[in-house]
């Protein structure tokens, strides 16, 4: 009976043995076919909402369109603007002063013919003058003298300290060896020297010659 059993059982005990591998392989194959399968299934189309305009941000609505006169930022950068140029008005333009006119340099007048003063700004000068026919009869064609200047306040004050040839020392005893005139005006191009003396105006032109 004992053998009877045993050769029942095995048969089913093999059966059932059977059944659950096969049933392992019919699980396994349906698992590989899902993961082969499910990255190929089609995705779903994606359809955005509508977006409602009136809803849009404020910077898009910036971009599509001019802003507004009345629109707050308008204002703010108008004003802005406006006070800028307020401010470039209000800014005073600095320039540098015109050149100050100087004594330095010649200058010519006709004072018994052809006069050059030559202002040295080492406080020396010359003064030369091509004299006229009567002067030349006297003294020669040229007189040349040699002078020290200062300027104190608008007084110019002049002082002989040689010339050529020896003839000038004797005009320099006739006319004097020092003398002071007063700056009437001094420009760029003209100066106006008054004697001190005997109030005779002298008018000097500047020139580019030199003594």
């Amino acid at each position: 009976m004992l053998k009877l059993s045993g050769l029942v059982v095995s048969p089913i005990r093999r059966i059932v043995v059977h059944r659950h591998s096969a049933f392992a392989v019919v699980l396994t194959a349906c698992t590989l076919a899902l993961i082969v399968w499910r990255p190929w299934q089609p995705r779903a189309s994606v359809t955005a909402a509508p977006v409602n305009d009136a809803h849009a941000p404020s910077t898009l609505i910036s971009e599509a369109s001019p802003i507004s006169t009345d629109d707050p930022r308008y204002q703010q950068t108008t004003e802005k603007v406006r006070q800028a140029l307020e401010d470039v008005k209000a800014s005073p333009v600095v320039s540098e002063p015109p050149a100050k006119p100087t004594i330095l340099g010649s200058w010519r007048d006709d004072f018994y013919g052809k006069r050059i003063f030559h202002f040295r700004d080492d406080g020396t000068a010359v003064m030369t003058i091509e004299l006229d026919s009567v002067g030349q009869l006297l003294y020669g064609p040229k007189l040349t003298f040699f002078i020290d200047w200062t300027v104190d306040g608008n007084i110019l004050k002049l002082k002989m300290t040689g010339g050529e040839p020896k003839s000038t020392a004797t005009v320099a005893k006739l006319f004097g060896e020092s003398s002071e005139q007063r700056i009437e005006s001094l420009e760029a191009n003209e100066m106006k020297l008054r004697s001190l003396d005997s109030n005779k105006l002298y008018t000097h032109r500047r020139v580019e010659e030199m003594p």
